[in-house]
């Protein structure tokens, strides 16, 4: 199954972890895997926040997981008494989380539940907050998603980002990529921002854009270019970057990252419009 990098030992040291190698799936901190019983036509599209193990999983399987004795000792150990709900362990943001005797014990599940869905059981894997879906239910429309509008830029950037992820395209989900139209008004700006967990890149379909990164320090090197139609460019996971239409007409463009995750970080949003203001002392003598 590859490492867990990395991942909780037990339920009292908690470490964020993001992928788990060779299982095919990214892991997105905080989350956790969990599974249930459930009667769904195609993807239940809802966040579930579950508290007890008990709610992951049939009553069969809670006793057989009282039974593996290291989860049975780990258990104990947190202070969980069999014969009661057994609580998820929390990570210090209230978020849950699987300690590596957990996941192991949940991989194994996972197996199973893959077997049974193959012999139509209508036992569900819950991943990354979504239900998966049963594949022998799946059409064509479960991988499409039409992006052929342009959408309103009338804002103080000139700029729209339509986002295509697990929310509005659930096949996604586990695959570990993203796309998203960019919608440039004339001098629309796309401004500095950074994505710390993924690499992007990026195809002009319309227009003309200017493109730039900053490397990260000593160098702080600018990397600088003007994409016409047709041009693709590649932002490098976690630094600065932005887009700016220097024409005077509308911009498109398409980026592919390569996270499900990718967190973005908006640069004078999170210097100078944090909540509470960063002390005005520390901008000052920071700028």
């Amino acid at each position: 199954m590859g490492n867990l990098i990395p991942l909780a030992q037990n339920r009292s040291n908690f470490t964020s972890f993001n992928r788990f190698g060779g299982l095919g799936f990214e892991c997105l901190p905080p989350t956790f895997i969990c599974y249930r019983k459930v009667n769904l036509c195609g993807i239940a599209r809802i966040a579930v926040n579950f508290k007890y193990w008990d709610g992951c999983i049939d009553p069969t399987e809670m006793e057989e997981t009282w039974g593996i004795p290291e989860v049975r000792t780990e258990w104990l150990d947190g202070g969980e008494s069999r014969g009661r709900r057994v609580h998820l362990s929390r990570d210090p943001d209230g978020q849950p989380y699987l300690t590596q005797t957990e996941m192991k014990h949940s991989i194994s599940l996972q197996g199973r539940s893959q077997d049974q869905n193959s012999r139509g059981s209508n036992f569900k894997a819950f991943i990354n907050g979504k239900f998966c879906q049963d594949p022998n239910l799946a059409t064509v429309n479960d991988f499409f998603l039409g992006l052929q509008n342009p959408e309103n830029t009338a804002n103080s950037l000139e700029l729209n980002v339509t986002s295509v992820n697990m929310n509005n395209l659930p096949r996604l989900n586990t695959v570990g990529i993203i796309l998203a139209r960019i919608d440039f008004a004339p001098y629309g700006l796309n401004p500095p921002h950074t994505h710390p967990r993924a690499t992007e890149i990026l195809v002009v379909l319309e227009g003309t854009l200017h493109v730039d990164f900053v490397t990260s320090n000593t160098d702080n090197c600018l990397f600088t270019k003007v994409l016409n139609k047709g041009d693709v460019f590649v932002f490098p996971v976690g630094l600065i970057h932005f887009q700016l239409n220097v024409g005077k007409t509308s911009v498109i463009a398409l980026a592919s990252l390569s996270s499900q995750n990718i967190g973005v970080i908006i640069i004078a949003k999170v210097v100078f419009g944090s909540n509470p203001l960063i002390n005005p002392d520390v901008l000052t003598k920071t700028f």
